[in-house]
């Protein structure tokens, strides 16, 4: 019998395998989102729940592309300003929970996970909060336009629209949809005014 005497506590972070970035914190997410934007081969697992630190929202990842991997991995990222993605162009986001979420926009599509889901696959994602859109465009609890698919997912979100004249498309889930969305719910409410 020996006893330790010189035990250092050392870093409780866990890489699984296959993943490129394991996320457990705001400037971890911030570190794999910007690295989406440089490789196609970005492959994302997050670790634990995470909360927005101030203003200092990345900037939404342009195209999520088809052999990018965003595992939420069941975790909440609560307060999110700006989507995590702009478009999820054939990349596959599951298991990713947005929580107490508020983003607001004047132009364009607008969701609290992606702007547009083009080619992409959406899978078992929830998101609460508030959009609020105020010109043209589409607006969704989760995504603004859906041109790919989203399955077992919902929102509970409030969608605001003013200058509706302006407005193409409005959900609770998706803004528009020519995609395919299957076993989803949108419990929120939407609101339209003219």
């Amino acid at each position: 019998y020996s006893q330790i005497t010189d035990w250092v506590q050392g870093d409780a972070r866990y890489e699984p395998k296959g993943y490129t970035h394991a996320v457990y914190n705001w400037d971890d997410l911030v570190t794999a989102l910007e690295a989406a934007e440089q490789t196609y081969y970005t492959k994302i697992i997050q670790m634990a729940d995470i909360t927005q630190l101030d203003n200092s929202q990345p900037r939404p990842v342009r195209d999520f592309r088809e052999h990018c991997v965003f595992n939420g991995n069941g975790h909440r990222i609560t307060g999110l300003t700006h989507p995590l993605f702009s478009t999820v162009y054939g990349g596959y986001v599951y298991n990713t929970h947005l929580r107490d979420c508020r983003m607001q926009t004047f132009a364009g599509a607008i969701g609290l996970l992606a702007f547009v889901n083009l080619s992409g696959t959406i899978t078992q994602c929830s998101a609460t909060g508030t959009v609020e859109h105020t010109s043209y465009g589409n607006a969704g609890g989760l995504v603004g336009n859906n041109d790919g698919y989203i399955t077992r997912s919902y929102t509970d979100v409030q969608v605001k629209v003013t200058n509706a004249s302006l407005l193409q498309n409005v959900g609770g889930l998706a803004g528009e949809n020519k995609g395919q969305i299957i076993a989803c719910a949108a419990f929120g409410t939407v609101e339209v005014d003219e």
